[in-house]
């Protein structure tokens, strides 16, 4: 048995099918440490799990679906991040030096828009480019480029 953890935006609206691909399709993998509905792919191209019909590699994974499994010991890094920005990436890379796979799920879930949800304040932005210098800084030695949903580090 398993004890998954899934990480998601508040807005973010899953599908009763999407719990019953999700299951089929975690039952398959072996050796995974992240797993998300979008990602960014090998070729710098957002990978959707609406695009396939399995599992998928992926880079990286969007912070608005992470889904962990806690056996794997991934944990959030409150000391080198300061907010939320990056903390999907962090995981994604902390699975990736475990040797685990990081993989786009397939299966309909829907990431609502409310009125200025994508008009982000400078605040915003500035705390973006800290975290990213930080993720950067942290992994530097282990991986010399991090491709993300939000730019190449």
């Amino acid at each position: 048995m398993n004890d998954i953890v899934i990480c998601a935006h508040e807005d973010l609206i899953f599908r009763k099918e999407w719990f019953e691909a999700f299951i089929a399709q975690e039952c398959r993998l072996k050796d995974w440490g992240a797993l998300g509905i979008v990602g960014m792919g090998y070729d710098r191209k957002l990978e959707w799990g609406t695009n396939y019909d399995g599992p998928f590699k992926v880079n990286s994974l969007d912070e608005c679906c992470i889904i962990l499994n806690k056996k794997n010991n991934i944990r959030f890094d409150a000391e080198t991040f300061k907010g939320w920005h990056c903390y999907g990436v962090d995981f994604c890379l902390q699975a990736y030096k475990r040797k685990l796979g990081v993989y786009v799920v397939s299966g309909l879930a829907t990431h609502t828009k409310r009125r200025g949800d994508y008009l982000h304040s400078s605040d915003w932005y500035k705390n973006l480019k800290s975290n990213q210098e930080l993720l950067r800084k942290k992994w530097k030695d282990s991986f010399s480029i991090i491709a993300t949903t939000t730019g190449v580090l």
